[in-house]
């Protein structure tokens, strides 16, 4: 019988389950089966706005920057994480992306600027003007 080890370092032999349908006190169908959930691969393409608990992740054909941290942020924890392998492109940034993220920085920074020039009053007002346009 298969022994599945668990998160937790147990070991759980599974034992085969029986059950039977009957009607009017005759049997229909026997069922004999071992219990167990199946487990599957899919591609980190697949795996975008999914939640796991546990994931192995192989990342050494990955070929799109950005690819390694859609894969890694999938899993809830470094304990459920099992990295198999990458490569340079995986964990790389695409350009245009740093490049956006540039460009949000320096928004941000005038924006900061801007709002340390204004007194409490003028914050308070545009708040105000803000939620009311929301």
């Amino acid at each position: 019988m298969p022994v599945v080890k668990l998160l937790d370092g147990r070991e759980i032999t599974v034992v085969e389950s029986d059950w039977m349908i009957e009607e009017n006190g005759k049997i229909k169908a026997s069922i004999s089966q071992i219990p167990l959930r199946l487990a599957w691969a899919i591609t980190v393409h697949k795996s975008q706005g999914m939640t796991l608990d546990t994931a192995v992740i192989n990342l050494l054909d990955a070929f799109v920057p950005g690819q390694g941290y859609v894969a890694l942020s999938r899993v809830r924890t470094f304990e459920g994480l099992v990295l198999r392998g990458f490569n340079r492109i995986a964990l790389e940034i695409d350009p245009r992306v740093r490049e956006y993220d540039g460009v949000l920085q320096q928004r941000c920074l005038s924006v900061v600027e801007m709002l340390e020039t204004l007194s409490e009053n003028d914050i308070r007002e545009q708040r105000e003007k803000a939620i009311t346009k929301l």
